[in-house]
């Protein structure tokens, strides 16, 4: 009989650790759920953030774009046509601002007449939609990313139109 007393004692034994432990276990589930939806709210705070430090930075360089863009269309050899002069002082500036991919003007059809690149063919932008819209609304017009047909490379184009002086 004794034995029995014992195997029912550790029985309960058993059974009260087990108890005991758990809440234990529902404590260690619950925090680490709590844990988790934090860190996911965590990241998505940070993921927000950077996302809103990209916008920020992007809006910098294409409002950087357009104070270039709107400079370089006042110029007397974009003005004039002047591909070779415009070629040349093109190509300087793209030499200063490595992070431009290229420099290019284009007459109001479209065919470009000067680039900081050097033309292997000609090349026509009217078919590309930033240019269409840059135009038609005579401002600032940002493309998608695409492949850019002077420089081959994938590209954001920016594009702002200049009253030549044969349109005045």
């Amino acid at each position: 009989m004794k034995a029995l007393h014992f195997s029912g004692l550790r029985s309960r034994l058993i059974f009260l650790v087990l108890l005991s432990i758990v809440p234990l276990i529902g404590l260690l589930i619950y925090t680490a759920v709590e844990h988790r939806q934090h860190s996911i709210a965590e990241a998505q705070r940070n993921a927000l953030r950077l996302a809103n430090e990209i916008a920020d930075s992007h809006g910098q360089i294409i409002e950087s774009a357009r104070h270039l863009l709107i400079g370089l269309a006042q110029l007397p050899e974009v003005l004039d046509h002047n591909s070779r002069a415009c070629d040349t002082r093109f190509a300087t500036i793209l030499q200063r601002l490595p992070h431009y991919t290229v420099l290019a003007a284009a007459k109001s059809n479209g065919d470009v007449f000067c680039s900081g690149l050097l033309l292997k063919q000609p090349v026509n932008i009217s078919d590309r939609p930033y240019f269409q819209e840059s135009m038609q609304e005579r401002d600032l017009a940002v493309s998608g990313y695409q492949i850019g047909r002077i420089s081959g490379k994938a590209t954001v184009a920016v594009s702002h139109p200049s009253v030549d002086r044969y349109l005045r």
